[in-house]
């Protein structure tokens, strides 16, 4: 069943709008974005990893209980309309703030770090990038 949700791009461009982390689950979604390896489905929901989702979830309510979480869909090509929702949160703390180094400590630096694995992976989207993408998806959708 379709979940209507915004997007990491419009939920940056028009609620957040600084640059944002946040944590995708998904290892075929990231395996694609970075390149890793030929994925057939990016978006295929049964990769998501919903134990370290939930693991995530645990860690963040034990020690950040106040940061608000945001569900979010993924980054996707402009080509798809629909796609499942793969379990990808949205962090709502400001980069280098206590909070971001707490949660770099456990996840990894998005600035820093090398690739930790494929299944847990903390992005980072700039504002700036966020509403050009965003603007791109509604012109793409205005032409329908």
């Amino acid at each position: 069943m379709p979940i209507a949700m915004k997007t990491i791009c419009q939920y940056i461009a028009e609620d957040r709008k600084k640059d944002t982390i946040y944590m995708v689950f998904n290892s075929a979604y990231n395996k694609a974005i970075l390149k890793i390896e030929d994925v057939e489905n990016p978006v295929d929901e049964t990769k998501t990893d919903e134990k370290t989702r939930e693991e995530f979830l645990e860690f963040m309510k034990t020690n950040l209980p106040n940061v608000k979480l945001v569900p979010v869909g993924d980054y996707v090509p402009l080509s798809l309309l629909q796609w499942p929702y793969l379990g990808t949160i949205a962090i709502d703390v400001d980069i280098d703030s206590k909070e971001f180094e707490i949660i770099t400590k456990k996840y990894g630096n998005p600035y820093e770090d090398e690739f930790i694995n494929d299944t847990t992976l903390l992005w980072i989207m700039p504002y700036e990038e966020a509403v050009k993408i965003w603007e791109q998806r509604k012109e793409s959708w205005e032409k329908f």
